[in-house]
């Protein structure tokens, strides 16, 4: 047993010194875990106001509000419209144009024969000319 005792008094030693540095390591993991979960409440409530002041900046009333003071919007003019085939260069208008033959299967570039379209390139009223303008389909192809 005298043989022994330095060997189990070395081994508590050791177990103590062991107990007592895993003690540490856990009250430093402690305190990083705390101060995550500040932040982590602090992030939280962040993104909470984050929330309200889009939910706020957002409304149809405040949108209204600002892009009437930072834009420059006016009513859309007739020499504003472009036909696709000025644009776009080779592709065709083939819902209501046709040929002088009368065949509405054929394709016509957008600058010719577009129905409500006058002399002075002033627009007519389409609901005057075609009652089912609304349902009337519109395709376009390229050349």
């Amino acid at each position: 047993m005298r043989r022994s005792l330095p060997l189990l008094l070395l081994c508590a030693a050791l177990y103590g010194a062991v107990v007592y540095n895993l003690k540490f390591e856990v009250g430093q993991l402690e305190s990083k875990l705390s101060a995550t979960q500040r932040q982590l409440i602090a992030e939280k409530e962040s993104i909470h106001i984050l929330r309200a002041e889009l939910a706020y900046i957002t409304r149809p009333e405040q949108i209204a509000k600002l892009s009437g003071r930072h834009l420059e919007l006016s009513p859309i003019q007739v020499t504003q419209i472009y036909e696709l085939a000025d644009v776009v260069p080779g592709v065709a208008y083939s819902s209501w144009a046709s040929d002088d033959s009368g065949d509405a299967g054929s394709t016509v570039l957008a600058s010719q024969n577009l129905p409500g379209i006058t002399a002075d390139n002033t627009m007519a009223d389409p609901r005057a000319l075609d009652p089912d303008f609304a349902q009337t389909p519109v395709a376009y192809e390229v050349q």
